[in-house]
């Protein structure tokens, strides 16, 4: 599917959007389209609230087509009004919101996305059962990784699984449902009577009629309507999570981010170990500089968070394995940008966003997407735009083998020539380099045990399945 430039423009806008309706965008005046460089506020890092991070990754995995924005969102919101009628407890009803926030995350290729927008679709359990492997790694998600499995799940089919299926689940698949019945060719509230037709008439087979019976009851509210698509949709989001916030502790911000970059980097065997590694070189640069231990700890995060924007980009187009067109690479150029807006909405991380989001920019300011150089791209943004580098260079592409130690140096060394990464820290790496080649090579061995893993387990349940 061939994504155009004016529809990415409105990828653009919805992510502007996301940040300005929070409210949590830094104000200050900007520079060439950049932000001045922040303090870290480390207290609004401390506490960083759970439904920011993941209203941020949902905004990230809808980027991938102009066809699927908001679609999440608006998944999450039917699911808490559905909720609310049901009389769930408050705190299952802000699971059930997580949970529809990120109930696609499985959905590796542009093909899969688009395939979820059927109303009745084929083997919808597979990007269920990815999410859900994904999802239980990070134990704040486990609860909503068991939503997010079941969240295809028939309502006459129930009994075929071998244990009960959560209630959320199956209030999770008929939001789902009737958000990929919303049209934009006509006016919304002249759909909702065939819409609500379609729903009654799977009442008992695809849905249970307990839900069917709360979707009739909400359905008559026309505000129910206006807010799902709303562009405001995602304020109204947080205002339903506010209720019963999740502070995320210090500790698990850097185990969130890791989750993140599986998210990002699973979706290809060729992309697979990348953001481990990133963050690793970007972590052992910074404890070689005399960083502190947050601040390693920071670049570390910014490592795992680099290519978050790179979920815009079709799998497809990640395996390609003749040369790239210049279409196709200013499709890929265009990651670094999503980052950056995708990241900006969260209090106290304009250091961290700007260190993942500038990782293709260049001390000459000869990179991209905002040729930032001097003081904006500080040492932290250049310390991962080098480990950056230093990683990709090792990795096996569709196009190319990785480098060997030796010539990943002499590489190296060249771009510092050419001032494309900054000199004074290419002369720190070479005098370290052997140092920097094991902690890359040990991030992979982690990141590939990983990977093996989640796809022995998914090869499991899909053996299983078939048998």
């Amino acid at each position: 599917m061939v994504i155009t430039q004016n529809r990415r423009d409105n990828c653009a806008q919805s992510l502007q959007l996301h940040g300005i309706l929070l409210k949590f965008i830094n104000t200050r005046l900007l520079v060439r389209g950049i932000p001045a460089e922040s303090e870290i506020d480390m207290s609004d890092v401390r506490t960083l609230s759970l439904s920011e991070t993941v209203l941020t990754l949902s905004a990230a995995l809808d980027l991938v087509s102009p066809l699927l924005v908001n679609h999440h969102r608006r998944v999450a919101y039917l699911a808490a009004t559905l909720a609310h009628e049901a009389g769930l407890p408050p705190n299952r009803q802000h699971d059930v919101v997580l949970a529809g926030l990120l109930h696609d995350v499985g959905a590796f290729s542009l093909q899969e996305r688009m395939d979820t927008l059927h109303f009745e679709l084929q083997y919808p359990q597979t990007h269920a059962e990815r999410g859900y492997l994904l999802l239980k790694t990070f134990t704040p998600l486990g609860t909503i990784a068991d939503y997010v499995r079941y969240h295809h799940q028939r309502w006459d089919e129930r009994d075929s699984l071998p244990g009960p299926i959560p209630p959320e689940s199956l209030l999770l698949h008929l939001a789902d449902r009737v958000a990929v019945l919303l049209r934009d060719d006509e006016p919304l509230l002249n759909q909702v009577g065939g819409i609500t037709a379609s729903i009654l008439k799977h009442g008992g087979d695809m849905f249970s009629p307990d839900l069917v019976e709360a979707f009739q009851a909400v359905s008559k509210r026309e505000c129910v309507w206006l807010d799902v698509t709303s562009p405001g949709i995602e304020t109204i989001i947080q205002e339903k999570l506010a209720r019963t916030e999740v502070a995320l502790p210090s500790s698990a911000l850097a185990e969130l981010s890791r989750l993140f970059g599986r998210i990002i980097d699973f979706r290809s065997s060729f992309t697979a170990l990348h953001s481990n590694g990133v963050a690793a070189i970007a972590e052992r640069i910074a404890q070689l500089h005399g960083f502190t231990q947050e601040e390693c700890t920071l670049l570390r995060i910014a490592g795992n968070l680099h290519d978050l924007g790179k979920l815009s980009v079709p799998r497809e187009l990640l395996e390609k394995r003749q040369d790239l067109t210049p279409a196709d690479h200013n499709i890929i150029k265009t990651h670094s940008y999503y980052t950056y807006q995708v990241l900006s909405p969260l209090r106290g991380f304009d250091s961290i966003r700007n260190w993942a989001a500038f990782h293709h920019e260049r001390p000459d300011g000869s990179g991209y997407p905002f040729h930032v150089k001097d003081d904006t791209f500080d040492q932290g943004c250049r310390i991962v735009a080098l480990a950056d580098v230093f990683t990709a260079l090792t990795e096996n592409r569709p196009y190319r083998p990785g480098m060997a130690p030796e010539a990943v140096r002499r590489e190296l060394k060249a771009m510092g020539t050419r001032m494309q990464l900054d000199q004074q820290l290419m002369a720190a790496v070479n005098d370290c380099f052997d140092d920097l080649t094991v902690t890359c090579l040990s991030a992979k061995e982690q990141a590939l045990s990983e990977y093996l893993r989640f796809r022995g387990a998914f090869d499991s349940w899909s053996r299983q399945g078939k048998a």
